[in-house]
């Protein structure tokens, strides 16, 4: 396997170079055309670079969208791997890059197009933790709930917790 650097650049501060090249990516991997204006109407890009040469392999746009109760909502689109990288694991290790990164208790969410893809790509979001919030016939819409794990200290004191108020009931009722 080839050594991945993943990088993550907030759209507003890339140079127009930088936002062309995205740009041409996806053009390039999705078969589509897409305008500079699209790239610069997300919040970031996570990228994933291949190699000693670190060449563009991946790449994911992220729009921010606040939410209420301190959540946010990361919506994810375009996101793509090089022709010649695909199947190999990169896009799958590009999204936990993606939820690995976002603040605990945010959700990450998707929109996969009705078309000849759609559940080729549906099972590949769902092999990789994404839920299906809802389908019809224009789109699906997946989710993810970033929850971590709570510490070992978190859950003894937690378990400590427990046990006094347990104890202390019982010593009031005899």
């Amino acid at each position: 396997m080839f050594p991945l650097t993943f990088q993550t650049e907030h759209v507003a501060n890339m140079k127009d170079e930088f936002v062309v090249l995205i740009k041409n990516f996806i053009n390039r991997n999705m078969g589509k055309t897409c305008a500079d204006d699209y790239v610069k109407s997300h919040s970031y890009c996570a990228m994933v670079f291949t190699g000693l040469d670190c060449r563009l392999s991946g790449l994911v746009l992220v729009r921010v969208i606040k939410e209420h109760f301190d959540r946010q909502v990361h919506e994810l689109s375009s996101l793509c791997v090089d022709l010649e990288f695909r199947s190999g694991g990169i896009g799958s290790q590009l999204l936990q890059y993606v939820n690995r990164n976002l603040p605990e208790n945010d959700i990450s969410q998707l929109y996969i197009d009705s078309g000849p893809q759609h559940d080729e790509l549906l099972r590949f979001y769902k092999n990789n933790g994404m839920k299906e919030l809802y389908s019809n016939t224009r789109e699906t819409c997946l989710v993810s709930r970033v929850m971590r794990r709570k510490s070992v200290v978190h859950f003894c004191g937690l378990c400590f917790f427990s046990v006094l108020s347990i104890v202390m009931l019982c010593a009031i009722l005899y």
